[in-house]
Formats: C-alpha cells, sequence, structure tokens
C-alpha cells in the first residue's frame, strides 16, 4: 500500500494472470481507511516498520 499526503491510497493487490491491479482508497490521520465498496479498516498498531490494520 502506498499512502499519499492527499488523503488517498493505493493498493496493489495480484490480479488476473498474476498481474498487479490497483485500488484507490481513502485514509483519515484519525487512523480510519476505506477501501471504496469494499470495506473500511482501522489502524491498530504502528511501528517503525509495521502498519496493522483491522479491516471491517
Amino acid at each position: 500500500m502506498e499512502f499519499r499526503a492527499d488523503g488517498t491510497f493505493v493498493e496493489r493487490l495480484i490480479g488476473r494472470g498474476d498481474a498487479p491491479e490497483e485500488h484507490l482508497g481513502q485514509w483519515e490521520p484519525s487512523g480510519v481507511i476505506a477501501r471504496g465498496v469494499t470495506g473500511s479498516a482501522l489502524v491498530v498498531a504502528v511501528t517503525e516498520d509495521r502498519l496493522e490494520l483491522a479491516w471491517q
């Protein structure tokens, strides 16, 4: 995932034929992440090398 300063993010998932597909979403400084119609998440924990999310 790539989080951008403008409040958007890009999630790169494996698609058909193992080709990467980009999915766009929104994030808020409060820790709420929205993936369009496919769900949302909350930031659970952050360390130097790890971001833990709880998808809902």
